[in-house]
């Protein structure tokens, strides 16, 4: 399972809860299985409000991009040019679920089997990658 085409999203602050209108859908059109798809929504909306929280990037959004390859699902949450305090994204070991930013981090490192916090597209920007590998059926 490949795919050359990715899906782009650029969101504000008020519409990371509706990334799921848009992100099951293109799950859905790459049979990615149901309890996966939900894993990965939920870890990509926790990722955004993750962002807004810790970079700052209330007023000048961020961008998800998720793809599919080799029965992998790819995502990557990064805000524009703020930067994450890489010292409260910690996913390894994982957050305390109890402390004001660990639930999001904590969840998402449940849900995803990879997630990493590294430079973003812009300068000084962090983006979020997240990999959840999906079952193959023989």
């Amino acid at each position: 399972m490949s795919s050359a085409l990715s899906l782009r999203l650029p969101l504000r602050r008020e519409s990371a809860r509706s990334l799921r209108e848009a992100l099951r859908p293109y799950l859905a059109a790459h049979s990615v299985p149901e309890k996966e798809a939900r894993d990965i929504v939920l870890a990509a909306e926790e990722a955004c409000i993750n962002a807004i929280m810790h970079s700052g990037a209330i007023d000048s959004g961020f961008l998800v991009k998720a793809r599919v390859v080799d029965h992998s699902v790819i995502l990557d949450v990064s805000d524009e040019g703020r930067g994450f305090d890489h010292g409260a994204c910690a996913f390894l070991p994982p957050a305390d679920p109890l402390v004001e930013h660990g639930r999001g981090l904590f969840l998402i490192h449940e849900l995803m089997d990879t997630a990493e916090v590294m430079p973003g597209p812009l300068a000084g920007g962090t983006t979020l990658h997240l990999v959840k590998r999906l079952p193959t059926f023989h």
